[in-house]
Formats: structure tokens, sequence, C-alpha cells
């Protein structure tokens, strides 16, 4: 496979070798064969064979249409990832969004869906953090930098904003259930969302249970000696954002 050149113009020419350059890469995640870029207002596909196409987006930002072609779609991405059943999902953190596009008809993440089109299934339009247990759709999201489906197919969001009325940003880990169950050690319900870490305050918090209680923080990143891009470590202390990697039992 040819290398990708990022930057310049040119955004979404379909159906070009990979060396086709794009505007703004976010993400990358590869599944089923296919190397998937969150590319600033698209999503575009490298297949093994080198082949470049736009499977979403039309390279114009603004919130989605909700059942609409993905191809007409327009949207903003930050995150992009692949479930098992080929669906792609993509983190919205402009327009507050989760959304996914379907690979075949079908019932996901609670709701009916038809191949090619894009729903969104995380978040109303609106900033905030509130809501836990209730339908995903529902609830306002602060800024969904990333998305991960897990083992189970549950969507794992990183929700990292600013709380209401303080400076300091506060982050969530989101889950949005897949099927019903038990997930992260609580009862879920298909297309509801849950707060199975931090509690939207920021800062750094102590090791084992109480996971939801706990605030989690934004990580600071520099540049290490060789000029790779390196995570900054910084020592616990009042009124500080922490920064470390939170394991949550499932």
């Amino acid at each position: 496979m040819n290398s990708v050149r990022i930057g310049g113009t040119g955004i979404l020419r379909r159906g070009v070798p990979a060396v086709a350059v794009m505007a703004l890469v976010s993400a990358v995640s590869y599944r089923l064969g296919g190397l998937y870029i969150a590319d600033g207002a698209a999503v575009r596909r490298v297949s093994q064979s080198d082949n470049l196409t736009t499977p979403a987006g039309t390279g114009v930002d603004g919130p989605a249409e909700n059942g609409g072609p993905a191809t007409k779609a327009d949207f903003n991405t930050c995150g992009v990832a692949v479930d098992g059943s080929g669906n792609l999902v993509i983190a919205d953190d402009v327009h507050l969004r989760i959304a996914v596009v379907a690979a075949g008809t079908g019932s996901f993440y609670g709701q009916s869906m038809t191949a090619g089109h894009i729903y969104s299934v995380a978040g109303d339009g609106k900033r905030g953090m509130s809501g836990s247990g209730v339908v995903a759709t529902q609830v306002p999201l602060s800024a969904p930098r990333d998305v991960a489906v897990d083992g189970d197919g549950n969507l794992v969001i990183a929700d990292s904003g600013y709380k209401h009325g303080a400076t300091r940003p506060g982050s969530r880990l989101q889950v949005v259930a897949a099927s019903t169950g038990v997930f992260y050690g609580r009862a879920m319900a298909a297309g509801d969302i849950f707060t199975v870490a931090g509690d939207s305050t920021g800062g750094l918090s102590g090791d084992g249970g109480g996971h939801q209680s706990r605030p989690i923080g934004p990580r600071r990143r520099g540049r290490g000696r060789n000029g790779q891009p390196a995570v900054r470590r910084q020592r616990q202390r009042p009124g500080a954002d922490g920064d470390r990697l939170t394991v949550v039992p499932v």
C-alpha cells in the first residue's frame, strides 16, 4: 500500500490511488481490510488494493440529516471506528453527536437502519454533561473527541469538555449499549447511554473502585527528544488536571 499524503487541497477525490491529498486528518481505524480516516468533514477509506473512496461526508461542515444517505451528509468528524457488523461510527465533536453509517439494513444500537444511510446514535446536538441510563439520542454531549467499539459491540465514547460554570475541563467515558445486558458492572439496555468513568469535574483521582465518581482529566501532549509526540506527566496537586489512563473493569 502506498503512503497517504496529508495536507493541501484536493479533498473528496473518489476512486483514486491513496497518494491523493486530504484536508484535515484527525484519526484512523483499521477494520475489515480497510483503513478508515477521519478527514475533516468526511470519512475516507483506503482499500487493500490502494484505492481511496469516501463512504461518508461531502467535505462541508454541518449537522448531518438523520436517516439520509451518508455520502450526502454534512458533519465534522474527530474520531472514527468500525464495529463488528461493518457499520462506520463517527464522533463529531463540533455538532456534538455520535453517528453511525449502516453497512447493511437492520437494527443497530436500538434503531432500525438502512444500508448506506447515516443515523445519530448519541447526543442531542446540545452541549452538556447530564444524563446516564437514558436513550442516548436524548442527552447532551460535551465534546465527543473519539469513539471505539468494545468486544461486546458497545460504543465507548471519550467525552471531554468544559463543565458548566467551571474553567477547568472535565471528562467522562460513556458507553452506548449495542444490546441489552450487563456491561462494565451494570445493567444496560440497547440504545441507552451510561457513564462508566469520570464525574465530569476534571482532575486526577486515585485508583481502585468508584470509577464513576472519580474525575479524569485530559492528556497534555508535548514533543520528545526525537521530535515524536510525547505525553507530559505531571504531579497531582490541588486544582491541577491529571494525566493518566484509568482502567475500568469489564
